[in-house]
């Protein structure tokens, strides 16, 4: 099912080659999912609806992605070094990881949770969006944790040469996506609040199989495993 890379031996441009084939692939699909994200958005959720989750609301989700993503290229370079050395804590490297994803997608989410109608207020969001933007945004960010570790996850296994799986991975949370968008938007009419549940739910799904996938490939225990205070400064 997966195809590791050999990027310790051979050809550099090679394998980077077999390396950035799999990212371009999955940024090409991330595009058709956003384009069709928004058109299920444009005709299945009023003008209120478009006004409350985009603007300010769109701006601090990015926010979080631009942050997480920067943090997940740190732990996928850190891991990558401790395993090309053979290095013996290379599964407390992706424990490490996985709990600095976890810690840093709860911040986030209880910062946005509580503060969500302060901060989009200091964003001067108009009055009569305010309180649907802020519920939305509360909403939207219980599904923080779960996505940094699913995309933590998929970059861990790419700092492992694998190619494969976190592409199929990737691709099919897309899918899921836009099927539950249609599902909780189109069909069940939640309008914003079913854009914040399918996302919610996709990282969900994925982020466990991520986990389990990433736990019986490399025989790791994440209950036993604890994070390293070295590791996680570097």
């Amino acid at each position: 099912m997966k195809k590791r890379v050999n990027v310790l031996e051979g050809s550099i441009p090679h394998a980077l080659l077999f390396l950035m084939f799999p990212i371009l692939v999955c940024g090409i699909f991330q595009q058709l999912y956003s384009m069709v994200d928004a058109i299920v958005v444009g005709q299945y959720v009023g003008s209120a609806g478009l006004a409350a989750i985009g603007g300010s609301c769109n701006t601090l989700i990015s926010f979080f992605t631009g942050i997480t993503s920067n943090m997940i290229l740190g732990c996928m370079t850190v891991v990558a070094f401790l395993y090309g050395a053979n290095d013996r804590r290379t599964n407390t490297g992706i424990t490490t990881s996985l709990y600095l994803s976890a810690g840093v997608g709860l911040i986030f989410t209880l910062v946005y949770t509580i503060f969500a109608s302060s901060i989009l207020q200091y964003l001067s969001v108009p009055e009569e969006l305010l309180q649907n933007s802020a519920h939305y945004l509360q909403l939207y960010a219980l599904g923080f944790i779960p996505y940094f570790l699913f995309q933590t996850c998929v970059n861990l296994f790419r700092a492992f040469g694998e190619t494969k799986w976190p592409t199929i991975l990737l691709i099919s949370s897309f899918g899921c996506n836009i099927l539950l968008d249609y599902l909780f938007v189109g069909l069940l009419g939640m309008q914003q609040n079913g854009i914040a549940l399918a996302y919610i739910v996709t990282q969900m799904i994925f982020a466990l199989a991520a986990m389990k996938s990433l736990s019986h490939t490399y025989m790791i225990n994440f209950a036993r495993e604890h994070a390293d205070a070295e590791i996680l400064k570097r």
